[in-house]
């Protein structure tokens, strides 16, 4: 679920009774009247259909939203279709690169860009014994092209079910910002993983324990 403008939210996909995905893929919430309304398509070859643990990221400078990654009717799923919401149309982009395979990650727009960091393997989605992922891949639309940008830092533990957010700290410097619970043996501790993407020498990763 995420915006498409102030006054509306867009849900797509999801699991229903009995851990089955949820057929009815597409709803807009007006939020000033809490009213929920189904979006009907034609029907799209572009278009997603019974996934879930994906990700939905609406970029607000070309009002498009982004769903990548998840498990579609117990298949991985490492496409990434795009929806306009000007025209409401899906495209299914054609990537190229080093196309990552993620289901319970977390993803969020940077200067038109498609970062995504973490999550586990589709094959493997359990949160008691799945392998995680703590590789940062970043999709550039322009190019249809996945790549891994070279940070510096300790980077953050693998990592499943968080979520990760966009902000913009000190004018002039950008950040990728996570707020989890990480186990540590017994223990359980919140952290905040920076990512700060105007370092002098690059790209650099900040961890703080709260």
């Amino acid at each position: 679920m995420c915006l498409s403008d102030l006054g509306t939210a867009v849900l797509i996909g999801g699991e229903g009774v009995n851990q089955q995905s949820c057929r009815d893929a597409l709803w807009k919430l007006e939020i000033d009247s809490d009213l929920w309304l189904p979006v009907g398509f034609q029907l799209q070859n572009a278009m997603p259909s019974c996934l879930h643990g994906h990700t939905a990221t609406y970029d607000p400078d070309t009002k498009r939203i982004y769903i990548f990654g998840g498990i579609r009717e117990d298949k991985d799923n490492s496409s990434i279709y795009i929806l306009d919401t000007v025209t409401w149309k899906w495209l299914l982009v054609a990537a190229k690169g080093r196309i990552p395979v993620l289901t319970y990650h977390s993803a969020t727009i940077y200067h038109k860009e498609l970062f995504v960091f973490g999550g586990t393997f589709p094959r493997k989605a359990s949160v008691a014994a799945a392998p995680c992922s703590n590789v940062l891949y970043v999709f550039n639309p322009e190019h249809e092209i996945w790549y891994q940008p070279i940070s510096e830092g300790e980077k953050p533990l693998p990592r499943l079910g968080f979520h990760g957010v966009h902000i913009s700290p000190p004018p002039g410097r950008t950040a990728f910002c996570t707020l989890c619970l990480e186990r540590c043996g017994a223990t359980q501790r919140k952290k905040l993983l920076y990512q700060d993407y105007a370092a002098p020498k690059g790209t650099e990763l900040l961890t703080r324990t709260i």
